[in-house]
């Protein structure tokens, strides 16, 4: 039946075959072609027309490239013919969709052309249509021979292939120029993922290198352990997690797996707040550092790292905040910033964690969820804080239609402890605590853009149809987020007359904690 579609080019009188075919293909040679076919074709025996060349390659000449000898023949020639042969085929898949498109919709009437209709008001519109990506072996064979060995084409065949020609010609020079862009972005891309791969192999280097760094992560990693191994453990060796995961375990009968994940499922924030930073050179002069306001909370008692963020909390609500970078990818293109934490309210949802010498105040992005079980009452609900970053000044001026760059999200407060000694310019130093400000991208935040990602994709699956891969692809890969960065809190910035006012109320505190120690 094959041989059949082959009659101008096949000769059953030639009983000689001839590697060039100037008798015409003999049956040997077609079979041979098809059975290098088959090992391409896909279960439905259609080839995808992306592989084009390597099947030329495994074809003999005169059709293919492959010598005798097995080595590869090729000139300008045949790589124009390639693109000729590879624009017909897509045109044919071009008219093949059409065809079926039109076949659709006579079936399903009037009901199609309404859908059609209503999907025409989504914001989702998609922009390259699926096509037909694949040729059976006749379309394959025969398009190839029109453009490989144009002399075993009859004239008549010539002449009702003008029209298609041309068209192939329009189609060949537009891919060449889709390819073209698409080289061009494809090199852009891989410019900007090696300078945001090397920006974080650069900030992974610079946290192996600092102390207080390391420690964060060992506590982080301390802190995983410990939800790792909850799902496994009985009740009674509970004694790590916090209260309201125990009732929930006790309440569930000891199942601490089951227990574990209504406790802890990831739930998305109830509010986000965004905090905007403004490039300074120097802090203002009202600044308080941060030592001397743990000093006014906390005396002369030795440090410790929850004073730090105790200090954080108290004057963040009430003042600006002056923030340094420390990370190698920050620290020299911004240095220090000004911003206000005032709409992150009381940090709801932020619960205070110690381990060793460390402390870290880090969103409960996974507590909501015991208020499924009975007798466990929590609304589960947790502050997102976003920040981000005005233009620099002198960048703004040049382009004032400049917005503002995202920095991530915040993913804790750091507070640790200094011992005393001597810092590198050789000056002594008192034990105090310090608070930093780590930047990231939180697992939720992740998860939900990895759900939007996916409703988009089945939007436009649905929207497309049956067919292959778009004759276009759009680029969806995804650079990495350079979110990571450190933070250390300078100070903050407070007028006079508040310190005095801060002053009168930390004196109404401390004698009413001791009139309740007194009467106790």
């Amino acid at each position: 039946m094959i041989l059949d579609k082959f009659g101008f080019i096949t000769d059953e009188v030639a009983q000689v075959e001839t590697a060039d075919w100037s008798n015409g293909s003999s049956t040997g040679q077609i079979e041979e072609l098809t059975s290098i076919y088959r090992t391409l074709a896909n279960r439905d025996g259609y080839v995808a027309i992306s592989i084009l060349e390597p099947l030329l390659e495994k074809w003999p000449l005169p059709l293919g490239f492959r010598r005798e000898d097995g080595s590869i023949q090729r000139d300008e020639a045949d790589v124009a013919a390639v693109k000729l042969i590879k624009a017909e085929l897509t045109v044919i898949a071009m008219r093949e969709q059409v065809r079926l498109e039109k076949e659709q919709e006579a079936k399903k009437g009037h009901l199609q052309r309404v859908k059609k209709w209503l999907l025409s008001f989504t914001q989702e519109k998609q922009v390259f249509k699926r096509s037909i990506s694949a040729m059976g072996f006749i379309d394959m064979v025969l398009t190839i021979l029109y453009w490989r060995l144009p002399t075993m084409v009859p004239t008549s065949v010539k002449q009702e292939r003008l029209a298609l020609v041309d068209e192939v010609v329009k189609m060949a020079k537009a891919l060449a120029l889709t390819s073209s862009v698409n080289r061009m972005l494809a090199k852009k891309k891989k410019a900007e993922v090696s300078r945001a791969l090397q920006r974080l192999v650069d900030f992974r280097k610079w946290a192996r290198a600092d102390e207080h760094m390391v420690r964060r992560m060992e506590m982080i990693d301390e802190l995983k352990h410990r939800k790792d191994v909850l799902a496994n453990i009985k009740p009674s060796t509970s004694s790590i997690i916090t209260n309201s995961i125990s009732r929930v375990m006790r309440l569930m009968g000891g199942q601490g797996a089951q227990a574990f994940k209504l406790a802890l499922k990831e739930v998305p924030p109830f509010r986000m707040c965004m905090v905007t930073m403004t490039r300074i050179e120097q802090p203002p002069e009202n600044t308080v550092e941060h030592i001397d306001a743990a000093k006014e909370l906390f005396g002369d008692a030795p440090p410790k790292a929850t004073d730090a963020i105790a200090t954080f909390s108290e004057f963040a609500k009430k003042y600006p905040v002056v923030l340094r970078f420390l990370d190698t990818g920050h620290a020299n293109s911004i240095g220090l910033v000004l911003c206000t934490f005032k709409g992150a309210g009381d940090w709801i949802g932020w619960k205070l964690r110690e381990h060793k010498e460390e402390a870290l105040l880090q969103p409960e992005t996974r507590r909501a969820n015991i208020s499924s079980v009975q007798g466990i009452t929590s609304d589960g609900k947790w502050l997102e804080i976003e920040m981000e970053i005005k233009p620099a000044r002198e960048v703004w001026e040049q382009n004032q239609d400049l917005g503002m760059t995202p920095m991530g999200s915040l993913i804790d407060v750091h507070g640790f402890v200094v011992p005393g000694g001597l810092d590198k310019q050789g000056k002594p130093i008192h034990p105090h605590s310090e608070a930093r400000l780590s930047l990231g991208t939180l697992a939720i935040v992740q998860q939900r853009k990895r759900e939007l990602a996916a409703r988009q994709n089945k939007r436009r699956a649905q929207a497309s149809g049956p067919g292959g891969p778009t004759l276009v692809q759009q680029n969806t890969m995804s650079l990495p987020e350079d979110f990571d960065a450190v933070m250390q809190v300078v100070g903050y910035v407070r007028k006079p007359s508040d310190k005095k006012r801060d002053m009168t109320a930390l004196k109404r505190t401390q004698s009413a904690q001791e009139e309740r120690v007194q009467r106790m």
